[in-house]
């Protein structure tokens, strides 16, 4: 598939997205749109979107360039999204691909943009726009969270056009990579899968605080996490208790590897400090998840796009207690100007890992490992 999903403004009700593919010379009827996706990547909240095709890539032009909202503080975000494709620094397993993105702005825009995508080109050298205009409206916050609560699901794994049959599913979507051997092997370290089980961190106040299971990986289930113009923490995964069970917590690479199957145009995130409230991180947690011992941000730039994700820390931790938790904090933020909340959806599967240079096997982590799941258990039995 390699379709582009509108979804048009209907206040009174909501409908889901519509497909149209223009590669195969679909039109878009007239209609004011409320968000237009493509690849997982959801573009909302602009006030016009401009698609175009050029060979095999989509180009999305989303632009706040309304006359009263935005009369000296223009801005647009140019996107060109070729076909999924093989990834080298992930061994070679399908994911978005040598997605481009381009930001022009003027005024107080330039400011709000620069954080995330360096210093934006003028806006009066944005080129000329081409393509299918789809015109945006301004919803209130009730009917626009009502839109988003209309929409299916779509993650980037559908848009398959191109990729090999043997890494494509009878629906139509890429398989999980992990389990063919396309992904990058660590050495020697311990893995963890990251899981919807819920285990409440009191060092946290993110959307979700999960567990991460060690050599058990989610079966597909997926949770959204939303953010408006101020940051989130997304996500909190912790080791169940008895994991790792080290005083010493080596030098190496630390990895946590997400599967973002759908991701909101101006959302960013990463292991990193985005602001107020969303200090994500790779962390080292005190075994009753009250507070953290040690943090360390992920050694990449913030993320900006749907697809498989490896962010990784490369350093170590100081000695403190045998029995602390390891952690991993996701961080979301949505750049101002955008209509509402806009959202990030992760999958749990077996390509969304975390994993740590520690021994890759002790018997006092494997007793911990089988109290700490007994322990989860009896609170989602409870």
């Amino acid at each position: 598939m390699r379709a582009l999903f509108v979804q048009f403004s209907n206040a009174s009700s909501p409908a889901d997205w519509v497909a149209y593919d223009l590669f195969a010379g679909d039109v878009i009827p007239a209609g004011n749109v409320i968000a237009a996706a493509y690849m997982g990547m959801s573009f909302d909240g602009f006030d016009r979107i401009f698609v175009d095709t050029d060979g095999d890539d989509l180009i999305v032009v989303g632009l706040c360039d309304d006359p009263v909202s935005w009369s000296t503080n223009r801005w647009a975000r140019v996107v060109r999204l070729p076909p999924l494709a093989a990834d080298p620094d992930l061994g070679g397993a399908i994911n978005t691909q040598g997605i481009t993105e381009t930001v022009y702005a003027e005024g107080d825009s330039v400011a709000m943009l620069k954080d995330y995508w360096g210093d934006p080109l003028p806006f009066d050298d944005l080129p000329a726009l081409e393509g299918v205009e789809l015109p945006g409206e301004l919803l209130s916050d009730e009917d626009y969270a009502a839109h988003i609560a209309a929409r299916s699901s779509i993650s980037w794994r559908m848009w398959s056009y191109g990729v090999d049959p043997a890494w494509v599913d009878e629906n139509g979507s890429v398989i999980e990579m992990r389990p063919v051997g396309l992904w990058a092997p660590p050495d020697g370290t311990r893995t963890y899968y990251q899981r919807d089980i819920a285990q409440p961190a009191g060092a946290f106040a993110a959307d979700f605080e999960n567990a991460m299971l060690r050599d058990n990986p989610g079966s597909g289930e997926t949770q959204t996490a939303a953010t408006g113009a101020a940051g989130d923490e997304g996500w909190a995964f912790t080791t169940v208790l008895g994991e790792p069970n080290l005083l010493s917590w080596p030098n190496g690479v630390y990895r946590c590897q997400m599967d973002v199957s759908a991701l909101g145009a101006n959302v960013v995130f990463g292991l990193l400090n985005l602001g107020a409230g969303a200090d994500g991180h790779f962390g080292r947690i005190l075994q009753d998840l009250s507070a953290t011992v040690e943090t360390h941000p992920q050694d990449q730039a913030v993320f900006t796009t749907p697809g498989i994700h490896l962010a990784t820390y490369t350093g170590g931790f100081a000695d403190a207690n045998e029995s602390d938790r390891f952690s991993a904090v996701i961080a979301i933020d949505r750049i101002s100007g955008g209509m509402g909340t806009q959202t990030i959806e992760l999958t749990f599967d077996a390509d969304a890992f975390i994993d740590a240079p520690f021994p890759a096997s002790n018997a006092p982590a494997a007793i911990g490992l089988i109290e700490g799941i007994v322990e989860l258990l009896s609170e989602v039995s409870s």
